[in-house]
């Protein structure tokens, strides 16, 4: 589990490029009901202090749920990143410790150690380094490199760990926007090796990495003819396509062990439940693409972004038997969302937009909305 804006009219979920980003999204091949869908209470819009803050293109760039009881953060471009506790009506920065380095990236996602809920990372691009890590729960953070300020390509869109390893040592970082370019370290993240030559020529952009142990690693692609997913189990080598739907999101391990990719232009999602090696469609009539990808509920269920055609109206959908059917929620999303997370410290859905439309983008007002779901 980027840099698109979303569209203005109401609901309609297509992700829109930006400058050097790309094209926007079909939506006329996705449609729900909400006959027999769920119900819950109203969004509210929860910017609060973030709303008018100067930005740039790609502004509420992500967000991300923190383990346990923690809140949520929101990192905004050129501005670092933002936390909430669920009791707090305002946003308060984090990362300002003594010594800690600046995050001004484009924040595109966060990874926690299952094992130490202090420690995690955060991956994003433009601006400054790629990858950033913090063993204090965010007071402190310190760069591991990659991305402009390491004179390499935008990086990184995403960033995976292998934590069957109690060290951390092997880490794979997806480059952002352009193609065989893919990032990987043995050790922990204080050098990094471009592995991507070794992927096909027409794999496309290889944004979302996926390190399922030592020598297993899994890359969503994506813009291309040869895009899709890739397996390698010899730590990167070689590679072999084991998916021709192509690939543009953060992919999803439930507890289960089951992963769930959310496909590029509302192509649905896929799903192995063989680390990999197989994959079936699912969702392909409901789903729309988000770089944020599908999340998990706590009772197991998976949640992701749908439009109901005939009303042009935009509902989170969930899904109770791995993604076969579909229900949305009832409560219609108020803005076009590009993104979507499940706070289990209050309970709650979020759904966040950005916007690109001069170098200046300030945080919508609207930005960020709550839903309390349990």
């Amino acid at each position: 589990m980027q840099r698109n804006d979303a569209s203005r009219i109401l609901g309609v979920l297509a992700v829109v490029l930006a400058s050097a980003c790309v094209e926007p999204h079909a939506t006329d091949n996705t449609g729900i009901s909400v006959v027999d869908g769920i119900d819950a209470g109203s969004w509210e819009n929860a910017t609060a202090n973030l709303a008018g803050m100067a930005s740039e293109c790609g502004n509420m760039a992500y967000m991300s749920a923190r383990p346990g009881d923690a809140g949520v953060i929101a990192g905004i471009a050129h501005k670092g990143l933002w936390a909430r506790s669920p009791t707090a009506t305002a946003w308060t920065q984090i990362g300002q410790g003594s010594g800690s380095e600046s995050i001004i990236n484009r924040p595109q996602q966060f990874v926690y150690d299952p094992l130490d809920s202090k420690t995690w990372w955060e991956s994003g691009i433009y601006n400054s380094f790629g990858v950033y890590r913090t063993d204090d729960d965010g007071a402190t953070f310190a760069t591991l490199g990659l991305g402009p300020g390491a004179n390499l390509p935008n990086c990184c869109d995403s960033l995976s760990i292998d934590f069957t390893d109690p060290r951390r040592q092997a880490m794979l970082a997806g480059n952002h926007e352009t193609g065989q370019h893919l990032f990987f370290s043995s050790d922990g993240g204080a050098k990094w090796t471009d592995i991507g030559s070794r992927l096909p020529a027409n794999s496309g952009n290889a944004a979302y990495p996926l390190v399922l142990n030592t020598r297993t690693f899994l890359i969503g692609t994506w813009q291309a003819a040869g895009s899709g997913i890739f397996r390698s189990t010899d730590g990167g080598t070689t590679w072999t396509q084991v998916s021709t739907v192509p690939m543009r999101s953060n992919p999803l391990i439930v507890a289960d062990g089951t992963i769930y990719w959310l496909a590029d232009s509302n192509l649905g999602a896929v799903r192995s439940t063989d680390q990999g090696l197989t994959w079936t469609t699912i969702g392909a009539t409901i789903l729309t693409s988000s770089t944020g990808g599908l999340i998990e509920l706590p009772d197991g269920r998976i949640a992701g972004l749908g439009l109901d055609t005939s009303t042009r109206e935009g509902h989170v959908v969930v899904s109770a038997d791995r993604g076969v059917t579909w229900k949305p929620i009832l409560s219609i999303l108020p803005i076009a969302a590009t993104g979507l997370l499940y706070s289990n410290a209050d309970a709650a859905l979020y759904a966040w937009h950005w916007t690109c439309v001069n170098d200046g983008d300030p945080v919508a007002t609207d930005a960020i909305q709550r839903l309390k779901f349990p």
